[in-house]
């Protein structure tokens, strides 16, 4: 006999690759896949996963939460033999946490059609991406430090930085005229220099900033590019 607590919750296909659903205490969820291939081409069929609350805000312990995505899981499996690489996230120290919750919902809910295999791995970290680069489209490579949980430090000017850099946020923007003479340009690396120091002399405020880069970089997944693409051509 099924416990209601292993019962999921009825949840929405928005798209081929996104999924949302909403508790009992009205928390809503999303649930999404992000193919893999975009980042690696020889990687055909495999997926990154992630599911987060809509909004950042504390929510009651719900066992039903792992049961739909357990079951959003098998779904998005079933059409397909496909791979998921899992990431537990290292930011904030939580990593082990993590990785023994989604071992725990595995053992749980164990069926013969999903297999899991454990890896870890090392990677050099870094904490804080600096530009200052005065002429920008996109800002590519800001976006790339916001994904990877960087704070920010670039100009205050059109593009690129003020896109991905909210100030105070995940970062700083550094006031910049375009007509500055050498003396402006002194004061301009000090202060770099001085909001250099500010991000690493408070542990709090640089991890603050880490996971509001993430945010940031979560509007630019596949999965909410595809979305908005499809709300514009409709």
């Amino acid at each position: 006999m099924t416990s209601n607590s292993q019962l999921p919750y009825e949840f929405c296909k928005e798209s081929d690759w996104n999924y949302s659903f909403i508790t009992i205490s009205g928390v809503k969820y999303i649930a999404y896949f992000v193919d893999y291939s975009v980042y690696h081409p020889d990687f055909d069929e495999v997926y990154t996963f992630n599911f987060e609350p809509e909004e950042s805000t504390p929510h009651p312990i719900d066992p039903k939460i792992a049961a739909t995505i357990v079951t959003i899981l098998r779904e998005f499996f079933q059409s397909k033999e496909r791979a998921m690489i899992l990431v537990c996230d290292n930011i904030d120290g939580k990593e082990n946490k993590r990785n023994r919750l989604f071992s725990r919902w595995y053992t749980n809910f164990k069926t013969k059609d999903i297999l899991k295999f454990d890896a870890s791995a090392t990677t050099e970290e870094y904490q804080l991406y600096v530009s200052t680069s005065i002429f920008e489209t996109f800002g590519l490579t800001l976006l790339e430090a916001a994904s990877s949980g960087c704070a920010l430090i670039g100009l205050d000017v059109p593009y690129g930085c003020t896109t991905f850099i909210e100030n105070g946020k995940n970062g700083y923007l550094i006031d910049y005229s375009f007509d500055c003479n050498e003396n402006d340009e002194q004061r301009l690396n000090s202060t770099i220099a001085d909001r250099i120091v500010d991000v690493f002399s408070d542990y709090k405020r640089l991890n603050d900033f880490s996971e509001f880069s993430y945010k940031k970089a979560c509007n630019y997944l596949l999965t909410k590019i595809s979305c908005l693409w499809e709300q514009l051509i409709k």
